[in-house]
């Protein structure tokens, strides 16, 4: 009941979808991505390739969770 692949995204905010290339839940990012652009959401996908499932927790140890989180801050500034 809670699965956003299934909601009504109209109207929703700006949405910054990331996903690891390497995860199980890549294609159901995608297919959000895809749902949301064809609700007219603004919407960044960012999939980084080698990454697994909650990559960015490893902020500070892995120079990938480093780039994706500036690059989170840097679509949230703007």
């Amino acid at each position: 009941m809670a699965n956003p692949l299934h909601a009504d995204l109209t109207g929703f905010p700006p949405l910054y979808v990331n996903a690891g290339g390497a995860e199980a839940l890549l294609d159901d990012a995608v297919r959000l991505a895809d749902r949301a652009r064809a609700a007219v959401v603004d919407v960044t996908l960012s999939v980084v390739e080698g990454m697994q499932h909650v990559f960015p927790f490893l902020a500070g140890t892995a120079p990938e969770a480093d780039d994706e989180l500036a690059a989170l801050a840097a679509w949230y500034h703007r």
